[in-house]
């Protein structure tokens, strides 16, 4: 079925029940950052603590963690003991796996500005194959797994991993040229989520959203606001946040895309953009 995400959609963010606590609220975990790309991580943190998640946990690099902590008091941060390493290696993996932080119905968001320099394609490939949680897939994650295609085709239970590339990012995923992709993302979207059986967010002008059963949601509520690095790291968080307090990947899938693109319409085009930080906090 087709479903289409505007304004006036039913989807909405459901209310904490009155007796909750921030343990049966969810909790989502976030593991990124890298010496260059710091800020993708802060980002998807940022984005998963606008959520009802009761709990938010970041693995970090050691040298970043002070950063983090400064940035996000209200987020546990984990740091990897990796030293002044500016990037994420195989042995990060032992560690986080090793950690026992990570619960079994935990939401985990990998991938944001980790760079795709061969230690760290080892280090993400190791984890993944270690986790059995949901896992919300993005940037340098997905740049990974299209120069990995046999560790992507190798992956068990795609319909509980939910992937959210930008034209560019799934084009290189699918091998096509960004103009090609552009031109029929409806049909390559689909298809790609058929053929594995995976979660998609496809994000460009329309966003469309596949689940691995075939369910489609087509979004009209994107703005030129959301033309900016940063807010895709925002829609990872928020969507990993969402399904961690809704215990639904559908209803979270769906409420990030919705909350990010109300937030964007938020502002107008006056010439003056906010910035991805500004356009969560809505002012």
């Amino acid at each position: 079925s087709i479903n289409y995400l505007s304004e006036d959609s039913e989807v909405s963010v459901p209310k904490r029940e009155v007796d909750s606590n921030k343990g049966s609220n969810g909790r989502v975990v976030v593991i990124g950052g890298s010496e260059k790309y710091l800020g993708a991580l802060m980002l998807a943190v940022r984005g998963a603590t606008k959520t009802g998640a009761g709990y938010i946990i970041a693995f970090v690099l050691e040298k970043f963690n002070t950063a983090l902590k400064v940035f996000a008091p209200d987020v546990v941060s984990i740091p990897v003991p990796s030293g002044e390493r500016g990037y994420f290696s195989k042995e990060d993996a032992d560690f986080i796996l090793g950690s026992g932080i990570i619960r079994k119905d935990d939401v985990v968001v990998i991938g944001n500005g980790i760079t795709t320099q061969e230690s760290t394609r080892d280090f993400f490939e190791k984890l993944v194959m270690g986790l059995d949680n949901i896992l919300v897939i993005d940037a340098d994650g997905i740049n990974i797994l299209s120069e990995r295609p046999n560790f992507w085709g190798s992956l068990p239970n795609k319909d509980r991993i939910v992937l959210t590339p930008h034209v560019g990012e799934f084009a290189r995923l699918v091998k096509a040229e960004v103009s090609e992709v552009r031109g029929r993302a409806f049909l390559f979207g689909r298809e790609f989520s058929r053929t594995f059986g995976v979660n998609l967010v496809l994000k460009d002008n329309v966003n469309y959203v596949f689940f691995s059963d075939g369910e489609i949601w087509i979004s009209d509520l994107n703005t030129p606001v959301l033309a900016r690095a940063g807010t895709g790291d925002i829609l990872a968080g928020l969507v990993g946040g969402n399904i961690a307090f809704t215990k639904s990947l559908k209803k979270g899938v769906t409420l990030g895309v919705k909350m990010l693109g109300e937030l964007a319409r938020r502002w107008g085009e006056d010439g003056f953009y906010p910035t991805p930080l500004e356009i969560l906090s809505g002012e």
